[in-house]
């Protein structure tokens, strides 16, 4: 048992891991109980908000300015990780810190095998590649709108205002059962991830008369989802893809005076190309999402959302010792180049008028081990939407993670 003096110094730890400012390292309490934490500040250099254009303050007749300029704190995060029984029992736990405390992990593992795991509570569903990863090991600051759209509407977001769906978030994450599973076939390591949830989203629950929550009725329907990976070429080539279904007919909204349909499906795939020499990596990502449950009666698809996205991450070591600095200069530090195409479409009711959002972001970073990384990100937005003008919304970011 930990003591109170012990479990103190965890607190602190991860307190302070949560104000400071990447990659997660992990502070070893004993050898069955460590915490981390990491946040992220942003400078936003410049950023286009021409969509204020057109107001005026009152009374002396002075145009908003159009530009956005500062500094705010992007995400702060602090969790544990705790295990027993030679790691047979486990826990996951992570708290969001930033804009109100939240829990994004809150799971219990059970590990039989090294090469199998089964979760219970709330963690990342199955889903694309990028949503694999926690915020700190992403490759650009802002995770692409392609893998937040298919999470979101896989789950119980909707763009209409008259759905009580409308603007849910579902932090990648639903709450329920997941099964982990990984071998080897001929040579190729093959991961399999399978889940039962909820289908609702991230602090979205079903509670009846015992406990009323986001639901209070549901006739025993679920989030189905899978993701399999498989090492095509080992170390060089690896395809993955996830499809997940999310049904709940007639169930009652906690107000319990609202009947409404949840029924999304959705796919991806994807492949990472890996050029270890040159220090390259190429990843492609493909992705759809419907949703089905026909709120207004006509018998068309709700909305329908289609993206692609294509990225390049050139970590620039290599070619730094090719010219000359040594391995041990360059021993805990590292350099990358990185670039991003996103297309996103989505179309409403079947009208034959989708909205596309075409997306470019170019990066550079500095990562100091696993605790400092420096990341500037050019973000270009391009709107593509019947009858409305694109607006000027491109963002210019500095971002510092840190992690303890």
């Amino acid at each position: 048992m930990i003591s109170r003096r012990r479990a103190l110094a965890c607190g602190l730890c991860a307190l302070l891991a949560g104000a400071a400012a990447g990659r997660a390292a992990a502070y070893e309490i004993d050898e069955h109980l460590e915490v981390y934490g990491y946040s992220q500040a942003w400078l936003t250099v410049y950023e286009q908000m021409e969509e204020a254009r057109g107001l005026f303050q009152h009374p002396s007749g002075d145009e908003a300015t159009d530009v956005a300029s500062g500094f705010r704190l992007h995400r702060a995060r602090a969790g544990l990780r705790a295990r027993v029984l030679d790691g047979l029992l486990g826990l996951d736990f992570q708290l969001k810190l930033e804009q109100g405390v939240e829990i994004l992990d809150l799971a219990l593992r059970l590990q039989p095998l090294d090469e199998l795991r089964l979760l219970l509570g709330q963690f990342k569903i199955p889903s694309t590649r990028e949503n694999r990863d926690d915020d700190q090991r992403l490759d650009f600051l802002l995770r692409s709108e392609l893998s937040v759209a298919l999470a979101d509407y896989a789950l119980s977001r909707t763009t209409y205002v008259s759905s009580l769906f409308y603007g849910n978030r579902s932090l990648t994450r639903d709450f329920g059962l997941g099964l982990v599973g990984e071998l080897e076939l001929g040579g190729h390591p093959l991961r399999a991830f399978f889940m039962l949830g909820n289908g609702l989203g991230g602090n979205l629950f079903v509670g009846g008369s015992t406990n009323r929550e986001f639901l209070v009725s549901n006739r025993g329907q679920f989030f189905y989802a899978l993701r399999l990976d498989v090492g095509a070429v080992p170390g060089w080539l690896e395809l993955g893809g996830h499809a997940s279904y999310n049904r709940h007919d007639d169930v009652v909204f906690n107000s319990g005076r609202v009947v409404l349909d949840l029924e999304r499906l959705s796919w991806s795939a994807d492949a990472c190309l890996t050029l270890g020499p040159s220090g390259l990596r190429l990843v492609a990502t493909y992705g759809q999402v419907f949703n089905l449950e026909d709120a207004f009666g006509d018998g068309k698809t709700d909305q329908s959302l289609e993206g692609w996205e294509l990225r390049l991450v050139w970590r620039l070591n290599p070619l730094l010792v090719y010219l000359g600095l040594s391995d041990e200069v360059l021993a805990h530090h590292a350099f990358e180049l990185a670039a991003r195409y996103e297309e996103v479409s989505a179309e409403a009711d079947e009208s034959g008028m989708p909205s596309t959002r075409r997306n470019v972001t170019v990066g550079v970073s500095y990562l100091f081990r696993e605790y400092l990384v420096v990341r500037f990100n050019a973000i270009l937005h391009r709107t593509d939407e019947p009858f409305l003008p694109d607006l000027d919304d491109d963002a210019y970011i500095l971002g510092v993670q840190a992690s303890f």
